[in-house]
């Protein structure tokens, strides 16, 4: 087994043979420092993809069923305003869940996040 450092800092192990490449990424190394082993696949399977795929076509006929509500409430321009600042918010949301998952990296993280961000101790 032989071990090269890539130009992006990663670890490159190659068996013997030269054909069976893993890369150890940084994050793996920044888990090692912390105790943690990383165990989870990073790959998605064919029947992973498609059933990805499929759940997102559903987002397209809810909102395709549902749209009628939006101009009936708020007519074309409360649509377009409406999306456009729930978007902003869903991103602080989504900005603040991403800055604790960097700091944070674990399994279960958003359990120890709301025990954390709560008054339950």
């Amino acid at each position: 087994m032989s071990i090269a450092k890539a130009k992006n800092g990663s670890v490159v192990e190659a068996n013997d043979h030269g054909d069976d490449l893993s890369v150890r990424h940084t994050d793996d190394d920044k888990l090692a420092e912390l105790g943690y082993k990383s165990e989870f696949k990073r790959e998605f399977s064919l029947l992973q993809t498609i059933a990805f795929s499929i759940s997102v076509m559903g987002v397209i006929a809810s909102i395709s069923s549902t749209i009628g509500f939006g101009l009936a409430g708020g007519g074309h321009m409360g649509l377009v305003f409406g999306w456009f600042i729930a978007s902003i918010f869903v991103m602080m949301v989504a900005l603040s869940m991403a800055e604790l998952a960097s700091s944070m990296p674990y399994v279960r993280a958003h359990d120890k996040w709301s025990i954390m961000e709560s008054d339950i101790t």
